[in-house]
């Protein structure tokens, strides 16, 4: 009752917003949190990681399963009035994409309650898209103002340069249970990213909504619908009319940054992705288009995902002890928080045990114990160090 009362009063709060004009950056970020409490599934990503495009290809088969117009994109409020088993689909970028690094923290208990999925594009894409973008489509004079600075010192900027969107995208990949998605994956293999995609939302498809979607959402296709004005979403149309490069649908090529920046901000931004980013996003130097591949193909044999399913969570759940094994020698992490990982760590190892006879508590201590105490020492530990300890964790 509390949480529905909660939700309610952030949706009026946001939509009395809505009459105050001007930028205003919390505006979002209450509309979204009232939304996030409804949602079933959650797709998050960085902006100018392809999600548009994505959006559309589940727009098409939200149409062909329960009759929701495909031209609105998925807007939330029409999926309040679809059907029950209509998975609530809520797209967001979690907060301001102008913030700076250390501004960049993430709840996960937020979102806990639904099946979430990163929508991730490589740093050096997504950083000069949204030059692109602010300069042609941006409708805020401060984010106008902010491109008009040379492309090679854009991608560096504080507010929202590469540093900001590593730290993002670092952020979400540690959430617990979530799946991550590639643009590039999409562009080599649309029907097998889709199928990933729509199992980890919850969306029961067949091969042949799958590959209607992937016809409908060809990029040709949308720039041809973006241009005969199909969609009733603002969202997938030209900000101005007489400018071309206003359109939202672009080139859609995968590693474009090699292109448009030279050889030294093309090495720098290597460097900074292959020391800084989360090896599970699969973007640094040592992997390969054709491995990425395979890593979205795997899914379609279901016996199989489930053993790499199994697998990822054991060894999750042993770079996670790593990770809170290092905070102990971590400056940064409080005393008594670096007391409390040990404990719940070397809990299995103690002599002092709950006797077997004692009902249930006595068989399923370890069970209870370990996984609460790591769980409480997690989010103890300030987020910006534990995504630290955790990338050392995976790196080792």
């Amino acid at each position: 009752m509390m949480r529905s009362v909660t939700t309610t009063a952030k949706g009026a709060a946001a939509q009395l917003l809505r009459i105050v004009p001007g930028t205003i950056p919390f505006r979002r970020d209450l509309r979204d949190a009232a939304r996030l409490a409804e949602a079933d599934a959650v797709i998050v990503s960085y902006p100018k990681s392809g999600r548009t495009f994505v959006r559309a290809m589940l727009a098409r088969l939200y149409q062909r399963r329960f009759g929701i117009d495909e031209r609105k994109l998925l807007e939330f409020p029409g999926l309040r009035r679809a059907s029950a088993d209509a998975p609530r689909l809520l797209f967001t970028h979690a907060g301001n994409a102008m913030r700076s690094p250390d501004q960049i923290h993430i709840d996960a208990g937020k979102y806990s309650h639904a099946k979430v999925v990163l929508l991730a594009r490589h740093p050096g894409d997504v950083a000069v898209s949204r030059y692109h973008h602010l300069r042609h489509r941006s409708r805020d004079p401060e984010r106008r103002v902010l491109a008009k600075q040379p492309l090679e010192s854009f991608v560096w900027t504080k507010r929202g340069g590469i540093p900001s969107i590593v730290a993002f995208l670092n952020e979400f990949a540690a959430v617990p249970g979530v799946t991550i998605v590639r643009y590039g994956d999409f562009i080599d293999d649309p029907k097998a990213a889709l199928r990933v995609l729509t199992s980890a939302i919850g969306l029961d498809v067949d091969d042949e909504d799958i590959a209607d979607a992937v016809d409908f959402a060809s990029l040709p296709n949308l720039r041809a619908r973006e241009r005969e004005g199909y969609f009733a979403s603002p969202r997938l149309r030209r900000a101005r009319n007489e400018d071309p490069e206003s359109g939202k649908v672009r080139s859609g090529t995968v590693g474009s940054y090699q292109k448009h920046l030279n050889q030294a901000t093309v090495s720098r931004i290597d460097a900074f992705v292959s020391d800084n980013l989360d090896p599970r996003l699969g973007f640094g130097s040592g992997v390969s288009r054709r491995s990425r591949r395979a890593s979205v193909a795997a899914p379609h044999s279901e016996p199989a995902a489930r053993r790499a399913a199994g697998s990822c969570e054991w060894a999750r759940a042993w770079q996670e002890a790593v990770a809170l094994w290092r905070s102990a020698s971590d400056p940064r992490v409080p005393w008594h928080v670096k007391l409390g990982a040990l404990v719940a760590i070397t809990y299995p190892l103690w002599p002092i045990d709950v006797p077997h006879d004692v009902p249930i508590l006595g068989r399923l201590d370890d069970v209870i114990f370990v996984p609460l105490g790591l769980f409480l020492a997690t989010r103890l530990i300030p987020s910006a160090v534990m995504a630290d300890l955790r990338r050392d964790a995976y790196k080792a």
